[in-house]
């Protein structure tokens, strides 16, 4: 067991790379199921949009209640989790 804790190191800022066209990333390792995203660039932050952008959101991807969560787990049988944001 170390006596001295080592030194935090330095955080690495990355920034954000311009997208200009589709691409899909594919990482192998062993696992008992599949980690999908999907990821796209937004629109600037808009608070007038919020309360929508919430109900959208709760009612897609909020709990196991949600639709997408009974699509894909109850209906098909494909997924411990699933939301949409």
């Amino acid at each position: 067991m170390a006596t001295q804790l080592q030194p935090v190191p330095a955080p690495v800022k990355y920034t954000e790379q311009k997208t200009d066209e589709n691409s899909v990333l594919l990482t192998h390792y062993d696992a008992k199921q599949v980690y999908m995203s999907m990821i796209s660039q937004g629109t600037p932050f808009d608070k007038a949009i919020e309360a929508d952008r919430n109900m959208y959101n709760n009612y897609f991807g909020g709990s196991m209640n949600d639709i997408v969560f009974q699509e894909m787990r109850e209906a098909r049988a494909l997924a411990y989790s699933a939301y949409a944001a």
